[in-house]
C-alpha cells in the first residue's frame, strides 16, 4: 500500500507541475485571467477566474501570443 501511495504523490506532484506550465501558456494566449480546472465528468476545462465561466479545451485552438483568446470567444465554448 505504501509503495502506491507513494507512486500516487509523486505523480501528482508531476501533474501539478505540468498545470503550472499550461497555467503560464495560458496567460501568454488569453487576454483574461485564465487557468486550468479539473471538472468531474467535464475533464480540463479553461476557468475564467474573474466569470467562473469554464470552456471547452476547444476554445484555444489556433490561439498565440499575437492571436489572443478573447473572453467573448471563450463564453462561446462555456460549459
Amino acid at each position: 500500500m505504501k509503495a502506491l501511495l507513494n507512486k500516487v504523490f509523486s505523480t501528482h506532484e508531476k501533474y501539478e507541475c505540468a498545470v503550472e506550465k499550461v497555467n503560464d501558456k495560458l496567460k501568454e494566449v488569453c487576454d483574461f485571467n485564465a487557468v486550468l480546472t479539473w471538472c468531474a465528468g467535464d475533464g480540463h476545462l479553461v476557468l475564467n477566474e474573474d466569470t467562473s465561466n469554464v470552456a471547452t479545451l476547444n476554445c484555444l485552438n489556433g490561439k498565440t501570443a499575437k492571436n489572443k483568446l478573447t473572453e467573448e470567444e471563450h463564453d462561446e465554448y462555456t460549459v
